[in-house]
């Protein structure tokens, strides 16, 4: 009887995990492989947000603050970073559910949710062209009359070496202009870049460079290389990664350095020694997720610094994830987090430069 009870549950076991896939296959076919790592729309049963913190002890906002003071901290910026609120008085950017709505009025979806991003994006693509994909994208996030978020002016005042973010607009550059900090931008081209010496040298240039880095990795409105004034859509050194296409591309570099350089070693000399801190950005993006392995999951356990993730009501399974990985998820606003950041770091280390900083 034991026997027979112990092959009833395995079966059932076993019948759960094939529907588990085939339903997982299903999405996959008609949503693209960004839905198997959604959090929004493929939640298992009986996961919730009541287990992610809310409140940063003393012990770790020190060490945030320690390592912020010693160039071993790097913000990750995603479209949240710039987020409405109302409280705040602040107009704020779309997010990419916006975009993604917009996308879908104009390829006159019917009612309910549409797909993600990089999946309509690439509709638009296919039934328009890519110029055409790039207008409507910046018209959607023009920022010619955006003020900085409080959180890129809290950043813009702080000693960091290196800023990476995913967005495309203007607002940090215009952030660190506001408070005349010394920054470089480097543009990340999807497919690489061009493995030749004027890319060579200045990489090099940018390693010994003492200001901050912005590091742009789903490319930018606007050249940065080549001077400004340009059209964004003229250089494809910065081009938009928006559709499928182009993160499969960006992923898919990473294996081709002998080719051309995926990420630069001057960004990864900076991020696996660091404290990461995740800041409106989502953690299952597909070219987050291939930097992270890439840069921190192989590190040895000793050296891997412990990172932060702050997000609004994130799922409790991602916090779960992540902070096996060393991440540890808060759910709070954004803004009041870069409020009591930027407090901190004034409260202990005042208003001089920070060590190792110098003027530009």
């Amino acid at each position: 009887m034991a026997c027979s009870t112990s092959a009833t549950l395995v079966a059932a076991t076993s019948s759960a995990r094939w529907s588990w896939v085939r339903l997982a296959c299903r999405k996959f076919r008609t949503r693209g492989l960004d839905s198997l790592f959604s959090g929004e729309r493929f939640r298992p049963a009986g996961w919730g947000t009541g287990m992610v913190k809310s409140k940063i002890d003393e012990l770790k906002w020190e060490m945030i603050i320690d390592r912020l003071h010693h160039h071993r901290c790097v913000p990750f910026l995603g479209a949240a970073a710039n987020i409405r609120n109302e409280i705040r008085r602040y107009v704020g950017l779309p997010l990419g559910n916006d975009v993604a709505h917009a996308f879908a009025t104009k390829l006159q979806y019917g009612e309910g949710q549409p797909p993600e991003l990089a999946r309509i994006a690439l509709e638009y693509e296919v039934r328009t062209d890519r110029p055409y994909l790039l207008q409507f994208l910046r018209e959607m996030l023009d920022d010619g009359d955006i003020e900085p978020s409080p959180l890129l002016r809290t950043l813009a005042a702080l000693p960091l070496k290196l800023v990476v973010t995913t967005n495309y607009d203007r607002l940090l550059e215009r952030a660190l202009e506001l408070s005349q900090t010394p920054f470089e931008t480097l543009v990340q081209p999807a497919e690489g870049f061009e493995d030749t010496p004027e890319t060579r040298e200045r990489l090099e240039s940018l390693e010994q460079y003492s200001g901050t880095i912005v590091y742009k990795i789903h490319g930018t409105f606007g050249n940065h290389l080549a001077g400004r004034g340009k059209d964004y859509d003229e250089d494809p050194r910065s081009r938009i990664i928006i559709t499928e296409d182009d993160y499969i591309d960006f992923l898919t570099v990473h294996e081709k350095d002998s080719v051309k350089i995926g990420v630069p070693n001057l960004i990864r000399k900076s991020i696996t020694p660091s404290t990461l801190l995740f800041l409106g950005y989502s953690l299952q993006d597909w070219d987050f997720r291939t930097i992270y392995r890439g840069l921190v999951e192989r590190l040895n356990k000793h050296q891997a610094r412990k990172s932060f993730a702050i997000q609004h009501n994130p799922p409790e399974y991602w916090g779960v994830y992540w902070e096996k990985k060393g991440i540890e998820i808060y759910s709070m606003d954004v803004y009041d987090f870069a409020e009591e950041l930027g407090h901190r770091y004034r409260k202990k280390y005042g208003e001089d430069e920070p060590d190792g900083r110098r003027d530009q």
